[in-house]
């Protein structure tokens, strides 16, 4: 059942009407009684301001980033980011209540447009969206990025690949840093009694060993990063497939390893394009968006 709220067509423009309609509208923001849903008080100011639709920034924005947020599985399985959207979220819907009672206030309710909602929230997003918490919730679900590179008016670039430090890593140990430190044990097995050609293939092999060793751990820890999620970007995705196919390795053995590492991520790709094709049918707008910064991806 919609709130009683009154038509603006008709609405009295007083004191007595901005404090009823503050009332309504907290009583559907996320946290409090008659928010059936996160995202009810979306809903309830498009039926009664629009409606504008998928289009319109209630549903096509503010429903579309609260729905992206609670219904992604990492996010809400982690405390940190769980907290993060649940303040974000209701400090996101107190802007909004807050510029439409003050539009009653001042009079121009009757006239208020979709464009000048849409600017209201886009400029409530740099307060509501701090750095600090984006930046927890790409590391925690970077399949996100896209989503969080169109919120309008954040200022976060989470486009750029530095302000993760594991993401980072894993490009550095994508050419296989190998070990260049040979341990006491082969010092002493090369000492004086065995010198010359002996010593220096039991260097060439132990070396060898080590980095081959280093090559199968380092394959293994990028397929489980891959499986678990933990890349599930596709600029990063395709930076993967592109690395691996470039090198060449040191037997067939591991070339099979870094193929099947490869089949993973392509699998894993394919299967993100789907998740964000069903998402994003739920916003034209955030969909256009989305295709300007990434085109071609999805």
């Amino acid at each position: 059942m919609s709130l009683p709220l009154p038509p603006r067509s008709v609405i009295r423009l007083d004191t007595q009407t901005a404090q009823y309609v503050h009332e309504q509208l907290t009583s559907v923001i996320a946290g409090h009684a008659q928010a059936t849903t996160t995202y009810r008080f979306y809903e309830e100011l498009d039926s009664w301001l629009g409606p504008w639709g998928p289009r319109g920034y209630p549903i096509g924005y503010g429903k579309f980033y609260n729905i992206a947020f609670t219904t992604n599985p990492k996010l809400m399985a982690n405390p940190t980011t769980q907290q993060w959207i649940w303040r974000t979220t209701i400090l996101l819907q107190e802007a909004l209540r807050d510029y439409i009672v003050a539009r009653i206030r001042d009079g121009s309710l009757p006239s208020l447009t979709e464009p000048q909602l849409r600017q209201a929230a886009f400029d409530s997003h740099p307060r509501a969206y701090d750095q600090g918490g984006l930046a927890t919730v790409v590391l925690v679900a970077p399949e996100l990025i896209p989503v969080i590179a169109t919120i309008p008016g954040a200022e976060f670039s989470p486009t750029s690949v530095n302000f993760s430090p594991t993401v980072q890593q894993v490009f550095i140990t994508l050419g296989f840093t190998a070990p260049t430190v040979i341990g006491g044990g082969l010092a002493a097995l090369a000492g004086p009694a065995h010198t010359g050609i002996f010593s220096r293939a039991v260097r060439q092999d132990y070396q060898r060993g080590l980095n081959e060793l280093a090559i199968v751990r380092e394959l293994g820890n990028l397929r489980v990063m891959i499986d678990r999620g933990e890349l599930d970007h596709i600029p990063w995705l395709d930076q993967i497939i592109t690395q691996l196919n470039a090198r060449q390795f040191p037997n067939q053995g591991m070339a099979r390893l870094a193929g099947d590492v490869i089949r993973a991520t392509y699998m894993r790709r394919q299967q993100l394009i789907q998740n964000y094709n069903k998402l994003l049918r739920q916003s034209p707008e955030v969909r256009t968006r989305i295709d300007r910064v990434f085109p071609g991806t999805f």
